[in-house]
Formats: C-alpha cells, structure tokens, sequence
C-alpha cells in the first residue's frame, strides 16, 4: 500500500476526535427529547406554544414526561422511543401552525440521574437526527446558530 493511501484514511477515521479537540464538535448526552407545537386561531390570530410530548431521562430508564392527548399523536407509543415518522409528521403539519424537535443535551449526565447532569442547554434537531439519537445516549455534534447537528452516536443509554 503506498503512503498516499494511508495518509487518505487518516483523516476519515480521526475526524470526530479531531474536530472535537479543534473545538467544532462536542460530546453531550441527551437528557430529554420534545416534540413541541404552535398552535394559531385564525379568527384572533393569536398563537400559543404547545409542548406535545417529552421524553426524559429517568433512573429505571427513558420515559415519556408529557404526552398530549392529540389525535396527531395516536402512533405514539409510551413504551417507544420519540420518533417522528413520515405518517406523524404529515398528521403534526395539518394539525399545527409550526412544529418544533428539541433535545436538552448536557456535557455530563450520569444514566438515571438527570440532576446531576451538568452544562445543559435546549437545542434545535432536525427531523433525521431527532429520530436517530435516543434519550441516554452519549452523541458527538457539531453546534451552530439553528441547533445541533449530529455527527455520530458515540454510546448508547445501555451500554453506558
């Protein structure tokens, strides 16, 4: 194998660890995952902000906080993950003005025990993302203005 070849490799194995140490990425753990909503009545025209479903971190594992009763969220099983699907997704967008997928992610979180979670914030997920990371999981991301994007899943809640 010649030197170049090897040289083109370094860089795709060594990626995450390097953009975290050159600080464009970071590792976090997701506490909590939230599907929220404005809701608009088009006679008044005011808006109110909704939070649909919350799923959090808690000692004997993830669990839903908050789950609205809403016809939009029939699928939703309390026993499952917080994922939106193509057919939630479709049903959240009739049904509401905007919708909105956040994660409380924390540069420490010891499974089960979320208040000892240290250096937290609320972020914007897109739709990809939100359903690939789970409650308890440990994720490398890259931050911006608009939220978070996620660069791997580095452990998940169970093998923490």
């Amino acid at each position: 194998m010649n030197r170049r070849a090897v040289l083109a490799g370094v860089p795709v194995v060594g990626l995450a660890g390097c953009l975290e140490r050159l600080g464009l990425s970071e590792a976090v753990v997701v506490l909590e995952k939230s599907l929220e909503a404005t809701e608009v009545d088009f006679e008044t025209g005011e808006q109110r902000d909704l939070v649909l479903a919350r799923r959090r971190d808690a000692p004997d594992g993830p669990v839903y906080e908050e789950l609205a009763d809403h016809r939009a969220l029939e699928s939703l099983d309390a026993d499952s993950p917080l994922v939106v699907d193509d057919t939630l997704q479709a049903a959240l967008d009739e049904a509401f003005f905007e919708i909105r997928l956040r994660a409380q992610v924390c540069d420490h979180a010891p499974v089960g025990d979320p208040e000892a979670a240290e250096g937290c914030h609320d972020v914007s997920v897109v739709r990809s993302d939100f359903n690939e990371i789970r409650v308890g999981d440990e994720i490398e991301v890259r931050s911006s203005d608009d939220g978070i994007g996620l660069l791997e899943v580095r452990r998940r809640r169970e093998e923490r």
